[in-house]
């Protein structure tokens, strides 16, 4: 069983494994954009702001 830390730290290697590999979802994620399929015609103020995770330094 994991505990927060443990997930928090494999989200972002996946979402860092995903930068480097040069992925659509991966692109994504760099530009803070929805990655999931989302429209972003009209509501990409709202989705960029929703979409953040919070990262803790």
């Amino acid at each position: 069983m994991k505990i927060e830390n443990d997930l928090r730290r494999q989200v972002l290697d996946d979402i860092k494994r995903l930068k480097e590999t040069g992925s659509y979802r991966g692109r994504r994620h760099a530009l803070g954009l929805p990655v999931r399929g989302q429209r972003t015609r009209t509501q990409i103020s709202t989705a960029v702001k929703l979409n953040r995770m919070e990262r803790r330094l």
